[in-house]
């Protein structure tokens, strides 16, 4: 494998952790966002 192929894959591996870590971050907010409208009185 040449270090232009492990360069690729490592700022892919970056760019996917960043993805799921992203993803995690907005699941995070909409649980957040739920349980504090859940908390007022919204019949959502």
């Amino acid at each position: 494998m040449s270090d232009v192929d492990e360069e690729l894959c490592k700022e892919e591996v970056m760019a996917l952790d960043g993805a799921i870590g992203f993803a995690a971050m907005v699941n995070n907010l909409r649980r957040l966002l739920r349980v504090s409208t859940e908390s007022d009185k919204f019949p959502y």
